[in-house]
């Protein structure tokens, strides 16, 4: 359940992209994916309790919303735009320091390569930051066109896998998401992600 501070959060996150300009189509649709495999990774959040699971979620709302705020500033580095973005517009008041560091954190990392290197640092030691972000990842692979074709149809546990079915993902797309995208998530999850188109 949406709490009022929350359904501030969201409402403040769009202001800020139409203040910059920028569309609310690809983002609304990350935000779409990124709930829909959240809700059916059940079993990584069994051990936390149901306030924390909702802060999570929220969490992955905004930095999908947010990810690519930086492309208003510039395309190249854009996630580097959108992390400094997070911590330093005044349109988002009311977000706490940490809030907006673990927001900024997640959209920062949908792009480039996820380097074990930075990885512990860069999350501050907290795997369910690492887990938020690996989503995210594959969810804006999932729209890489900005076009919102692709449907999830269903998401799963199989084995040692996590299957994900798709429709409308072009066969590129699909290994993009799955040779560059999915890096995090072998680094975050104990199991293997499959598309299944």
């Amino acid at each position: 359940m949406i709490t009022m501070d929350q359904s501030r959060d969201v409402e403040q996150a769009r202001r800020l992209l139409r203040r910059m300009s920028q569309s609310l189509t690809h983002p609304e649709q990350v935000a779409l994916y990124c709930s829909i495999i959240l809700q059916s990774l059940s079993k990584e959040w069994l051990a936390i309790d149901e306030i924390k699971r909702n802060s999570l979620v929220h969490q992955l709302h905004m930095a999908a919303l947010l990810h690519d705020i930086g492309h208003a500033i510039a395309n190249h580095g854009h996630h580097k735009h959108t992390r400094y973005l997070i911590m330093h517009s005044d349109v988002l008041h009311g977000w706490d320091d940490t809030f907006r560091r673990d927001i900024a954190a997640i959209a920062f990392s949908h792009r480039k390569k996820a380097e074990k290197s930075w990885l512990t640092s860069h999350f501050f030691g907290d795997i369910n930051l690492m887990k938020l972000a690996a989503i995210l990842r594959i969810a804006d692979g999932l729209d890489r066109s900005h076009r919102g074709h692709v449907q999830i149809h269903d998401s799963f546990y199989e084995g040692n896998s996590f299957i994900i079915q798709v429709s409308s993902l072009r066969p590129e797309f699909k290994q993009h998401v799955l040779t560059k995208k999915a890096d995090l998530w072998r680094e975050a999850f104990p199991y293997s992600l499959v598309l299944k188109a």
